[in-house]
């Protein structure tokens, strides 16, 4: 299975719904705060909030739509919601 880190601030209100989606797909999720790790931010450009990366790359910025969603469930191996 595929590494899922999201790049988030303190303050970010997606932050909850995205580790609660990650979660009940049983795919492990990291939180990295934007404003604890900036040599994270810095390496992935990161300076909004949410982002997520699927091994250690950005694949979306900003909240993901569904579809979006789906296709990084994809990416990860997941089965697709019904």
């Amino acid at each position: 299975m595929k590494t899922v880190t999201l790049g988030v601030t303190k303050t970010c209100p997606h932050r909850q719904v995205l580790t609660k989606y990650f979660e009940e797909h049983g795919v492990p999720c990291e939180v990295k705060y934007i404003e604890e790790d900036p040599e994270f931010s810095q390496k992935h450009d990161l300076t909004r909030s949410p982002n997520v990366l699927v091994d250690n790359g950005v694949v979306c910025r900003g909240m993901p739509s569904p579809e979006e969603l789906e296709k990084i469930g994809r990416m990860c191996e997941l089965p697709a919601e019904a």
